[in-house]
Formats: C-alpha cells, structure tokens, sequence
C-alpha cells in the first residue's frame, strides 16, 4: 500500500520485533529499531514494482484517443537510484524529497523503481555529548526534511522516511501535455468608491495564467489551449471568465506559458475568520488539444484573492492585506503528522487534522523549515477551510550554518534549486498560499539562504511574498539593532518554556520587552496532554511515574520517573522563579501532590 517507507514495510511484513505491541511510535518501541547509521543504507533500500499492462493502457489510451501513459509520483525520499520499465532503465530526477518523478509507461511491462536513503543519513549519537537540533547535524548535506534525524520534541526516525511521500497516479494523455496550471489574481476592482478593500465579490478580476506545455512528439504541432473558470450557483456552473489562444509548439520541447485572463463578478476568497466573509473557489478548467482532439486536461479549484505584505506603522512590523483589508493572523506550527509517511495521500485524515486548526481559531500554519512542503491534499483541505499557509524551504539556523552545521549544506545545490522549483510551480495555485519563506531561522543575509531562492519564486510564482528567514536578530538572536524587516519576520522567537502567570501581562512575555515583534513565528512550551492521549503512547504504568517536582527536561529528579517519558522528549513544567538555589516553581506541584496522572 502507497504511500510507505522502508520502515513501515519492514514492520508490515513482520521483519522488525517490537517489544510492546505493534506500534513504533509506542512507549520506548523506536528504541529497539535499528538505525540506519548501524544498519548501514542497503538495510533501508526500498524496492518498488508494479506490472503495467499494455492491454489496459492501450485501452484507455483509444477510449480517450492518446496516445501516452504517465506515472506520477508526488514525492520520493530520497532518490531513485534505478527506475526501468520491461528490464529498460528509465531516466529519473534530481535527488531530493520535494521534487515530482514523472515516468512514461505507455509501452507496459514490469515498472521498478528502487529508492535509496539520503547519502548522508547523519547519526543520533554525537561524541561531544547530546546531539542537537537535527541530530550530529549531517542530514542537512542533502534535500530532504532535517526532522527525520530528531528534534527536541521528536525522536529520530531509524530509516530517515526512506520511501514515497505522497500520491501516486496513473494518468493517459496525448502527445502534449499541461504542467502546473495556476490562476494567479493580479488586481481586483470592487466597486465601491471609498471602501477600504473589497467585501464579499469583486465586479472584475485581473488574473494571469501559468503553465508550462510539453510536446513529447517529434512533430511541430499548433496547440489549443483554452481555459475555463466556473462558479456553482444553485446547482448550475456560471462562466465567470475564459480565455482562448493558439500556440506553436516545437518537437519534444516545452514552453512556459504566461497569458491574462479577466473575470467578471467573482466572490472573493477569505480566510474563515473574517467577519461572516469565506472561502469561497470557483472551478477551472485547462484544457490543450490538437487538431480539436484533446490532449491533455487540468481541473482545479481557485481561490481568487489579493494578499499584500506590508510595515504596519502601529505594530512596528510585517503584516498582511487580504483583498485589500487588514488581517489578523493567529498561527500555529505545522510538522508533517507521521514520519512514516502513511498518510501522505489521505485526504480525509489532513482535512481532519487542518479542521482541527480552523476550530482553534487558527488561520494561518506555518509549515516549519525544518520539516517538509506539504502534499496537495493539506493544501486543498487548508484552501477550502480558510487557512493560510506560510511555507518554509528545508534549511535552519540549526544545521545550515548559523549555530551548527554549515553555510555549504546542502552540498549539491542544484538538486536543492530543483526541488525548490518543482516544490513553487506545485504549490502556486492554491489560495491558502499566502507567503514563501527561505528557512527556519537562518542567519545572517550574505550566507543563508541563497540568493537563487528568492529568484526562483518571484520567477515561478510572481507576486507572493518571499521572506529569507523566520528570525534573525544576529547570531544568538534577541538584537534589535540587527534585526532587517525585509530578510527575517522577528528578531527573537521563543519563548520555549512554561512561565509565570503574571509574565502574560507584560510585553513580550519571555522576551526582552524592547523587542519590537509584530510577526511572532513561533513559540514553544510543555505540552500536557490529555491522560487519554498519554496512554495512547506510553503505559498506565508508565503514565503514573510522572516526572517528580522540579524535574528538568531530562526527568533527572529522580529515579522513580520513568524513562520512557524523557525518551518522548518531556519538557519541564517548572519555571526559575528568581535567581537562588531552590527557587523553582513547579506548575503542576503548586497545586500539591499529584494523586496519580489522571489528576
């Protein structure tokens, strides 16, 4: 079953002993999974392969009259090291994690595709003592989510999430093909002399067409490309906007593809939050055909929407207009929910998980530098809900040169522009897509991240904003006198610990208060959380050692806490209350001594 890892495989087929029950993620299970820095990669290797029989290809093939059958895989971690199709080798893309495979099958037979771990897996133990952020830092050399080797709220994943992160689909077309069509909104006109943005409908909007066509044919051919954008209303599609154009396309060459199309009397796209206004998509249609046969078709849904970053004179720092309306923004972190990669395609469980966020109040995710770009169905479920989406390339101050790790890494730059590409032209057509960001925390501008970055955004997806890092602030952060608004969001972020009641009366409570932070990236803290959710990893016993008053992070209070909860990265709930031995308050002891962990 796709999508899967190495270790999920290896699990499924029994070929792993877990000693309490069939979870990994259970109690100290992962514990006695081997790692791949002693199993060595080979152990981790995932072969994959799937008959593709002519006879339904050819078939589908004359129902559709094409001529071509695709493969289409959303994501491979890390790198196809042979794909062949009926014994043949297939050529294959750069290495890395973000980046789409796309192989022709059209001629049937048996397809196998191997995919092997990151070159450079790194390891878990570091010989100076507790590894850091991203373990002994050495994943951060390749393209792929730093995570995998351990974070302080995450264990290591013993594979490294070697296998396929997302979707895959088996797709007939013609000789040409439509690659990531978008629909991006350029301006709208409301209609309203002295309002201050649009409401609900806009009379017209400026939109741009993106795509890139492909002839996979040695012949010219004249390509009709026309597109197509609907409302439903009761029931019935009304055209809203539509564009027409003819184009010459060379043999076994690709064109990218830039034309307006102007709609009239569209409703507007906001986040769910904002004063009875929604989400509202219309539908699109692209359609490329040959002669007047069809060749190739792309359906999806838009959200049409202006969003502009700006200084807010008030708050001192970024903020944002949506439709040309302030916006309040409350946000949460987002970190791909199983680095095992299961649930990489379900739909249904990421609407479940983004409907979670909305009924928080949340309206925008931070989907984390440190971790992935998320697959289309977050996208879809977070564009429907009215979420935005802040999304991070795969760099940190952690592993990328400004606390440990190095300014060179990733080592094969290419491979990591590929990825960034493939990662913009995937993602450009969603409307919860508010904004790009280089990194997590990466520091200073001359060294991270590279300038070629923010090049290829406003090349592939012209118009959204594009921010290098999340905090700067210089290297330890918290300096106000080198904190840049146009490279970084904040000049601190944190805080990561519990802390006195009182402190949320302050300014920047954690913080020094003569930071001026009007765009907090992120923040950390103890998470508690239900006793039902506490045993759904770890045991009733192991739930009743909690850890004793004042325990640090590591639960080194005492030797009846059990170790299995600093293995689930527990962090303390006890804060410095002054500067004296002793002087610690304890958030769950203050209110005396737990009868058991239930209470």
């Amino acid at each position: 079953t796709l999508p899967t890892t190495a270790l999920a495989t290896l699990l499924a087929a029994g070929e792993l002993h877990l000693p309490k029950g069939d979870d990994p993620y259970f109690s100290d299970n992962l514990a006695h999974v081997p790692d791949i820095n002693v199993t060595g990669a080979s152990f981790y290797t995932l072969t994959w392969e799937r008959q593709m029989p002519v006879e339904q290809l050819s078939a589908e093939c004359r129902e559709q009259q094409t001529d071509r059958a695709w493969l289409r895989l959303e994501g491979v971690n890390y790198r196809a090291s042979r794909a062949s199709l009926g014994g043949l080798p297939l050529p294959t893309p750069p290495p890395g994690m973000f980046i789409r495979h796309r192989y022709e099958v059209s001629a049937g037979g048996l397809f196998a595709l191997t995919i092997a771990p990151p070159t450079h897996y790194g390891g878990t133990e570091c010989g100076s003592g507790a590894c850091g952020q991203g373990g002994d830092h050495a994943l951060a050399q390749d393209v792929t989510a730093q995570v995998m080797l351990g974070w302080d709220w995450a264990r290591p994943i013993p594979d490294r999430s070697t296998g396929f992160f997302g979707g895959v689909q088996l797709e007939v077309t013609g000789s040409v093909t439509i690659e990531d069509a978008a629909l991006l909104t350029r301006a709208l006109s409301c209609g309203c002399a002295g309002c201050e943005g649009c409401g609900a409908r806009a009379e017209r909007a400026a939109l741009l067409m993106v795509l890139t066509l492909e002839n996979h044919a040695a012949r010219s051919v004249v390509v009709e490309l026309s597109a197509v954008l609907r409302e439903s209303v009761a029931g019935r599609a009304a055209t809203r906007g539509e564009l027409r154009h003819s184009i010459v396309l060379g043999g076994h060459s690709s064109r990218d593809v830039r034309l307006p199309l102007n709609a009239t009397d569209v409703p507007l796209w906001w986040p769910h939050n904002a004063g009875g206004l929604g989400p509202s998509l219309l539908n699109a249609t692209v359609q490329a055909r040959i002669g007047g046969a069809l060749s190739h078709s792309e359906e999806f849904r838009v959200g049409v929407r202006t969003a502009e970053a700006y200084i807010d004179n008030r708050t001192g720092g970024r903020a944002f207009r949506v439709n040309g309306q302030k916006v309040f923004l409350l946000g949460g972190n987002w970190i791909t929910p199983d680095l095992m990669l299961r649930y990489s395609a379900d739909r249904t469980r990421y609407c479940d998980e983004v409907r979670l966020h909305q009924r928080a109040g949340i309206n925008l995710l931070r989907v984390w530098g440190g971790g992935v770009s998320e697959r289309n169905p977050f996208y879809e479920c977070a564009s429907e809900m009215g979420l935005f989406v802040y999304q991070e390339f795969w760099m940190s101050g952690d592993n990328n040169g400004r606390w440990a790790g190095s300014y060179s890494w990733p080592l094969d730059e290419a491979a990591y522009f590929a990825n960034a590409q493939d990662t913009v032209r995937r993602l450009r057509r969603f409307a919860a897509l508010l904004f790009w960001g280089g990194g997590n925390e990466l520091f200073p501008r001359r060294l991270s991240p590279p300038v070629a970055l923010e090049e290829i955004v406003h090349r592939e997806d012209p118009g959204r904003f594009y921010i290098a890092s999340s905090m700067d602030g210089g290297i330890k952060g918290g300096n106000m006198s080198e904190h840049d608004d146009e490279y970084a969001l904040a000049p601190r972020d944190g805080p990561y610990t519990m802390l006195m009641p009182l402190s949320f009366a302050q300014r920047n409570p954690g913080l020094h208060a003569n930071l001026t932070i009007s765009f907090q990236p992120e923040v950390g803290f103890t998470s508690a959380p239900s006793y039902r959710g506490l045993l759904r990893f770890m045991s009733a016993t192991e739930a009743e050692q909690i850890p004793e008053r004042g325990a640090d992070s590591a639960c080194r209070a005492g030797s009846a806490t059990s170790p299995v909860w600093a293995f689930h990265n527990y962090l303390s709930w006890s804060t410095a209350n002054g500067s004296g031995p002793g002087q610690i308050y304890d958030h769950v002891y203050a209110y005396g001594q737990p009868a058991n962990a239930s209470e």
